[in-house]
């Protein structure tokens, strides 16, 4: 997998972790280069929308990433709870991003929130994102702001989260 990174094919992120030993020993999520060759040769079911959308996210992540060589990707994960994108600043967590396709259902919309404010309280972190597919709105939930803009929009910004942003 390491030559399939080093070529370009595909690249990871690491779980979240404050001890490099701790990301070191816990597994990767792999994202590839291009969307187009997971089409062709991907095997799947259905469209799987909301994996393609977050693997577009991760490359957009990754390009901005190049502007900013103190800025890194992680993703984060407990017993319970998932975060697509933790991002970092040097030493600190500044924002959380998670990716969903559609959030109208009550369900999803529950668990992508749940995830985020228990993230948010572990990091202390407030900027809070979901991108989305074509949705856009903003919901203050315990005392957190949660941003959720549609894919185009956010890759348009200038700024990987809420507009408050040094990254780009």
């Amino acid at each position: 997998m390491d030559y399939l990174e080093d070529i370009g094919l595909f690249s990871f992120t690491r779980k979240f972790s404050y001890s490099l030993k701790g990301q070191a020993q816990t597994l990767r999520k792999c994202y590839i280069i291009d969307n187009g060759i997971r089409y062709a040769y991907g095997f799947r079911f259905s469209e799987d929308i909301g994996k393609t959308l977050e693997n577009s996210v991760f490359l957009e992540l990754k390009r901005r990433k190049a502007q900013n060589p103190f800025f890194n990707i992680f993703y984060w994960r407990n017993t319970k709870s998932e975060i697509d994108f933790v991002l970092m600043e040097n030493t600190k967590v500044v924002t959380l991003i998670q990716v969903c396709s559609n959030i109208d259902d009550f369900r999803t919309k529950e668990r992508e929130f749940s995830s985020l404010l228990k993230a948010s309280k572990e990091f202390d972190c407030k900027d809070l994102l979901i991108i989305t597919l074509d949705y856009e709105g903003e919901e203050n939930i315990k005392g957190r702001n949660i941003k959720i803009l549609p894919f185009w929009l956010w890759a348009i910004s200038t700024n990987v989260f809420n507009h408050s942003s040094k990254f780009c």
